[in-house]
C-alpha cells in the first residue's frame, strides 16, 4: 500500500507566499505543495483559472487516488462492463494505467 500525508487537503490562499503569486496546499499545519499561477502577466493567483484548476486537481488528489482503487477491487483481474456507450476494458485500462503512474512515482 502507498503512503502519502492523509486527507482532508485545502487550500490555503492566506499563507501569504510570493506576494499572491502562490497557494499554499496543505493539511492541518502541514504543508504538502505550493502551487504557482501559470502566467506572469496575471497578478493574482485567485485570476488564473488554470492555477486554480492546477490547485485544484492537487487538494483531490488523494481522494481521486482512492476511487482509482477502489474501481480496481471493483474489476478485479477482469474489466468493467460495456455501458453501451463506453468499452468497460477501455476504461478499466486507463483507470489501471494512471493508478500504475502513481505507484511506481512514474
Amino acid at each position: 500500500m502507498m503512503k502519502y500525508t492523509p486527507e482532508p487537503w485545502t487550500i490555503d490562499r492566506k499563507a501569504n507566499l510570493s506576494h499572491g503569486a502562490s497557494v499554499l496546499i496543505r493539511t492541518g499545519s502541514i504543508g504538502i505543495a505550493e502551487v504557482w499561477k501559470t502566467d506572469d502577466k496575471i497578478s493574482r493567483f485567485e485570476d488564473d483559472p488554470t492555477a486554480e484548476g492546477n490547485a485544484s486537481l492537487l487538494v483531490n488528489a488523494a481522494a481521486m487516488f482512492k476511487a482509482l482503487e477502489a474501481v480496481l477491487q471493483l474489476a478485479g483481474d477482469g474489466d468493467l462492463p460495456d455501458n453501451g456507450e463506453f468499452s468497460g476494458a477501455a476504461i478499466t485500462d486507463i483507470i489501471r494505467a494512471a493508478y500504475a503512474k502513481v505507484v511506481e512515482r512514474r
